[in-house]
């Protein structure tokens, strides 16, 4: 029993330090014609958001539209617990919520990096955080 408490605790240590390491932050470059290649990133970015949001919304959409048809084709089924199971049975129940988007952020850093930014480990009011 003894074995397995110190197991457990160096299990609990080892993912308490796993959080504790070091934090980098993207600075976009400081010369001119660096500032003019990240203001290309910043565009490459904000397009790469909107078809993020975009495609989020028209997912979003089709869940809903597909489960107001299941609904509709189910709603002719006259006892309640075998029309809930036509409707659970055909994806009714599945949650239409808001999908994670994917992050924009790590191919930004990079073409930040490739303009002539530079990485640190101290976070300022421009630094893009990477890990």
């Amino acid at each position: 029993m003894l074995q397995w408490s110190r197991v457990f605790v160096l299990l609990v240590a080892t993912l308490a330090c796993s959080a504790c390491g070091p934090r980098y932050f993207v600075e976009p470059p400081t010369h001119e014609a660096g500032k003019i290649c990240a203001s290309v990133c910043e565009s490459q970015k904000a397009t790469c958001d909107f078809h993020n949001r975009a495609r989020a919304e028209s997912d979003q959409r089709s869940c809903e539209s597909e489960k107001s048809r299941i609904i509709s084709r189910c709603s002719g089924i006259a006892d309640d617990k075998q029309r809930h199971n036509c409707e659970g049975g055909n994806g009714a129940g599945n949650y239409c919520g808001p999908p994670a988007l994917p992050s924009c952020s790590a191919p930004y850093a990079q073409y930040l990096l490739s303009c002539g930014g530079t990485v640190n480990e101290v976070r300022t009011d421009t630094g893009i955080p990477v890990y």
